[in-house]
């Protein structure tokens, strides 16, 4: 009747320490023996070390969850222990009918904080009579609510059961738990009181000796010297022999390709003396953070070098969200929530492989219901129905909370190959297992439509990985990816080669984690934090346990933001190993940051060779100061076959340079000279949201229609112009016919750019533009005397061409306005007017030749059109903002005649930044034109150049104002001046 508790220096001594225990308790008679592994990996290697021994069968080897649930159901109560899935639903119902719920505390936090406390054993009986803070009480009070919830049901937490379990099975035998690191309180609890009746052993695995090796296969001497000094006693410093080597690239692109030869060539090295010795080759495990990524990147290009590759442990599973079916599942649950369905989800369910709808046809649905902000969702519904009869039944059941009727519904569809990729359809038939096992263990436990689908998001799914050989290359070796968790687990020396990828501080942190569960159970004694430096070491010390011949080390120098990294602590940890004792001496060398005696056997792969870094190819290094260099078409210049389709569309030809004449229109050419790349972006890529908005270009086109449907009433009306005297009428027709024009704005095409709010928030904002409105009814009173306004979205360039610079323009002007002399003003609606509207404000536009031109070009443009197509003296191109500012007037900007309009007429604007002609320093005009007339002749003459430079396929980025950068997509520009 004994409990003990020690630690062996080596994994193999503690097996032998345990294996003796039991031999001598058999002898003794005690029954039953048993052996308690901390993996399954370690149940199987243990059953068949024992298999070949006097102890043979006669032990029973089992995970420590396995052999109590075992124990349980014979000695128990009756309950049954619940499973992972069970326990979350339940504790999600006891959290859900809490005061947590009124708090509007996370359910999914609170319900992992419970779990943890759980899982250590912890009943809430065992805080009675502690000081607990408001918040633990009210953990504790859910504890109580999770056991009555379990009681009532029939069910038992397996944690709670061993600490009852001694009592009730009278153990007299020989219980051996081997390898366990750290334990939980329940299963440290049940060994005690296990040996009070029996005997009772925990031997632990100190990490400080190599275990020898299964097969007879030997270790490369310098990695036992390592392996002993790495947390042991060592008489001298590691010899380095090429056995450890390391891989330190400059940045992230210098990792795919030379990672893959150096792990390409330690498998063919194994392959090779696998041969000669007549037995099968050992894998090469290749471990990292994120092994899983790392493979996907690697293995192809290892299976271009005849190396197969798949993944292992935590690698071959992936988190039910981030599978095909688990992205496309939840969109599908989304839908039955009436708050969280849109249109977002509805799309990501038809483009997924749940329906076979065609791909074309769901993106059409999606541009077409996104091209209006409130279309109902039973209307998108009713779309697909119209189209998929079988995507439309299976929404509408998620719609009803009938999850279980769409499973069966895409049960069928599994079993027919929806998925033509093999991998991915092993994968999406698991998370659909997945879903299948969550939706009962909810049913059974929760209950209630509303599933806490949260639950089931990050649950891992079985989604193993494998990339074989390529055909014609003769395989070479194997690779296993994996964590450094689950590389810990392998057999000693029982693969060829250990590669640790991205030994960096970040990849691999060493912190302590307190949550308010283990603050919680520190108040009753209960300490369940892991020691984060130990764990590190251990799993360290077992992964290098699993090289046979050698171990290559890869530590980026330098991030993805070109900033130094620092190694982690098992890097540190392993250099030291070669570091000369006398610690006076820490000489390192300074191109690898290494003790000089292993900086040999370390490779720097420089970053300026991206090609072959990220392709992997077999390229010849390039010599010092050289560069590598590919063929690569010119990123400012489109070349001539191109050109025809980079202009766009023509009037009456092909093309540019196929007898017809290209086609723009002002906005295009005023954009162009803003910036040519904008231009191209913009205008031809036209990489803009495809949603229906509610910005700036809705707002402009409701308040544009709004003056020109207030013109027109009030010359229905038989009013001209807006009369000082009768401002409070025209006020009132401007709200009227505001509001006419927003009642109209849902049922608009889209190509009208509808003005429709879809919150609160946006309704104040539509009320707020109409008030903007109404307030300009007075100033436009005092807008160009004598004026009158007779034409409204005047269009041109449509029905026949109209010639302007080479090209065909086609547009609309906002408005002109035109006095008794036949004198016009044409005016350019504006919602704000900055300084680059102003005429004198004025550069050099290296896209038009060089000309020198108005920053804005537009309204002097539609000045041309005035006078060739209406025949009208134009004297003036205005850009009219329509917000009043605060007891002054709508900003205006432009240019205008100085002997046909006085600043009087254009709200006493600044002559010297609006009238025309302006004079330089020197006395000469601007522009190179002595009037207005001839201002708008020098532009069009610009702009021809411009059109020539677009002809050409010029697209280099060019902003001329920092303005030219707004609303331009390209951020990453090396111009950009925002």
């Amino acid at each position: 009747m004994t409990y003990e508790h020690d630690t062996e220096k080596s994994a193999a001594c503690a097996e032998d320490k345990a294996f003796d225990a039991l031999l001598q308790a058999r002898r003794r008679g005690a029954y039953p023996l048993v052996w308690l592994a901390p993996h399954e990996e370690g149940v199987e290697r243990v059953r068949r070390r024992l298999s070949a021994t006097p102890l043979g069968f006669s032990v029973g080897v089992a995970t420590f969850e396995q052999w109590a649930a075992d124990q349980w159901e014979l000695h128990g109560d009756g309950t049954r222990p619940v499973d992972a899935l069970e326990r979350s639903c339940l504790l999600w119902r006891v959290v859900a009918a809490g005061p947590w719920a009124e708090a509007g505390a996370s359910f999914k936090g609170v319900v992992a904080l419970l779990a943890q406390a759980v899982l250590q054993g912890v009943r809430a009986r065992d805080f009675d009579g502690v000081a607990l803070s408001a918040s633990q009480q009210g953990l504790v009070a859910s504890l109580a609510r999770y056991q009555a919830e379990l009681e009532r049901r029939g069910r038992c937490e397996l944690s709670w059961a061993m600490r009852d379990l001694a009592g009730l099975m009278a153990f007299r035998g020989c219980v051996a738990a081997v390898g366990f690191d750290e334990l939980p309180w329940a299963q440290s609890e049940l060994l005690r009181r296990l040996g009070a009746s029996g005997e009772a052993l925990r031997i632990d695995d100190g990490c400080c000796a190599a275990s020898r090796p299964d097969g007879g296969v030997d270790r490369a001497p310098e990695l036992l010297a390592l392996l002993a000094g790495l947390y042991g006693r060592a008489d001298a410093p590691v010899v380095p022999t090429g056995a450890v080597s390391f891989l330190l690239p400059q940045g992230s692109y210098g990792l795919g390709g030379p990672l893959a030869a150096r792990i390409a060539a330690l498998a063919c090295a194994e392959a090779d003396a696998a041969r000669a010795a007549g037995r099968r080759p050992l894998p090469v495990v290749v471990c990292a953070p994120d092994a899983r990524d790392l493979f996907l990147r690697l293995g192809p290009e290892l299976a271009r070098r005849g190396v197969a590759s798949q993944t292992r442990g935590r690698a071959s599973c992936v988190a039910f969200a981030s599978t095909v079916f688990g992205k496309a599942w939840l969109s599908l649950a989304a839908c039955a929530d009436q708050g969280a369905r849109t249109l977002a989800t509805l799309s990501d369910v038809l483009r997924s492989p749940l329906c076979p709808m065609d791909d074309g046809k769901a993106m059409d649905f999606d541009a077409a219901w996104r091209k209006r902000r409130l279309r109902p969702f039973d209307d998108m519904v009713a779309d697909v129905a119209s189209r998929d009869g079988f995507a439309a039944t299976l929404v509408s059941l998620a719609m009803e909370h009938d999850f279980e009727g769409a499973l069966a519904a895409l049960e069928s569809r599994l079993r027919s190959g929806a998925f033509s990729d093999a991998a991915l359809q092993g994968e999406s038939v698991a998370a659909f297992a997945a879903v299948g096992r969550f939706l009962a263990a909810w049913r059974d436990c929760a209950g209630g439509d509303d599933v806490a689908w949260s639950l089931v998001a990050q649950r891992q799914v079985a989604s193993p990985l494998a990339f074989s050989a390529e055909e014609g290359v003769a395989g070479q070796g194997d690779a296993l990816f994996c964590s450094l968790s689950d590389a810990a687990r392998l057999a000693p020396a029982s693969a060829c080669a250990v590669v640790l990828c991205d030994m960096t501080a970040q990849a691999y942190p060493v912190r302590v984690e307190e949550t308010p569960a283990t603050l919680l159970l520190e108040r009753i004694g209960v300490v369940c934090d892991l020691d984060p430096v130990a764990q590190m070491r251990r799993s360290l010390f077992r992964c290098l346990s699993a090289a046979s011949t050698s171990v290559l080390l890869e530590r980026p120098l330098f991030d993805e933001d070109g900033t130094e990294t620092y190694p982690c602590l098992a890097f540190e940890e392993i250099v030291d190993c070669y570091r000369p004792y006398d610690a006076l001496d820490r000489t390192i060398d300074r191109a690898t940051g290494l003790p000089p005696a292993v900086a040999r056997f370390a490779s720097v792969v420089p970053g300026a060779h991206v090609h072959e870094n990220l392709l992997g190819e077999d390229v010849a290094l390039t010599g010092p100061g050289q560069a590598s260099s590919w063929p690569a078409g010119s990123p400012v210049k489109v070349s001539p076959e191109g050109t025809s389709s980079l202009v766009g569309g023509t009037f009456g030809g092909d093309g540019a340079h196929g007898g017809g004449a290209v086609v723009l229109s002002p906005s295009a050419v005023e954009t162009y000279l803003e910036c040519p790349l904008k231009w191209f972006t913009l205008r031809r890529l036209r990489l803009k949201t495809p949603d229906a908005g509610f910005g700036p270009m809705e707002k402009g086109s409701f308040a544009h229609d709004v003056l020109r449907h207030f013109y027109e009433r009030l010359h229905k009306q038989g009013v001209a112009k807006v009369a000082a005297d009768d401002v409070a009428r025209a006020q009132a027709l401007m709200e009227v016919v505001a509001d006419e024009e927003l009642a109209r704005q849902p049922a608009l095409p889209p190509s009208r750019n509808p003005l429709v709010a879809a919150t609160a928030a946006e309704e104040a904002e539509v009320r707020h533009l109409k008030r903007q409105l109404v307030g300009f009814v007075p100033w436009e009173a005092q807008l160009l005397a004598g004026f009158v306004p007779t034409h409204f979205e005047y269009g041109f360039g449509k029905n026949r061409p109209f010639s302007y610079a080479g090209v065909h323009l086609t547009g609309s002007i906002d408005r002109i306005d035109v006095n008794d002399k036949g004198q016009a003003v044409v005016i350019d609606y504006k919602s704000s007017v900055k300084g680059t509207y102003d005429v004198r404000s004025r550069s050099s536009a290296p896209q038009a030749g060089g000309a020198v031109l108005p920053d804005k070009v537009q309204a002097l443009m539609y000045a041309q059109v005035a006078r060739r197509e209406l025949g009208l003296d134009v004297v003036g191109a205005l850009y009219v903002g329509y917000q009043p500012r605060a007891g002054k007037p709508p900003a205006l900007s432009g240019a205008f005649d100085r002997t046909a309009i006085q600043p009087s007429q254009v709200w006493d604007a600044r002559a010297e930044l609006v009238g025309y002609p302006q004079l330089d320093d020197d006395g000469r005009a601007a522009y190179g034109a002595s009037s207005f007339a001839e201002l708008v002749d020098e532009v069009e003459r610009g702009v021809e150049g411009a059109v020539a430079s677009l002809c050409e396929g010029r697209i280099a980025p060019y902003p001329r104002t920092a303005d030219a950068c707004s609303f331009c997509p390209v951020q990453d520009c090396a111009k950009r001046r925002d």
